[in-house]
């Protein structure tokens, strides 16, 4: 559920689900990404983009690896699938989005 951030912000430098509204050069014009706060303020947002909600980063270490894992030729095994997100113009073009340690990508 979302949290409005005139309600309560996220402890400091805790990474959150944030929605924003505006033009994120790279990404668009509104959506969500990954982002922190610190002393109430949100931390390295472009001009001109303002987070109105957020919410904590869920639990998924009980779902399954996605399929899409399987292609990125990694040695090393994610921690946890947080979920994908359309990357491009096509709805199948997509970017899973993994936490975890990829020092051995080949």
């Amino acid at each position: 559920m979302w949290i409005k951030c005139n309600d309560k912000m996220p402890e400091d430098m805790i990474p959150v689900i944030a929605l924003y509204l505006g033009c994120w050069p790279g990404r668009g014009n509104s959506g969500i990404t990954e982002a922190n706060a610190v002393d109430g303020e949100w931390e390295n947002l472009p001009d001109n983009v303002v987070i109105v909600g957020w919410m904590p980063i869920p639990d998924t270490k009980h779902l399954p690896i996605a399929e899409c894992y399987a292609s990125l030729n990694l040695n090393a095994t994610p921690s946890r699938f947080l979920g994908s997100i359309q990357t491009g113009d096509l709805p199948d073009i997509s970017e899973c989005i993994f936490e975890g340690d990829y020092s051995e990508i080949k």
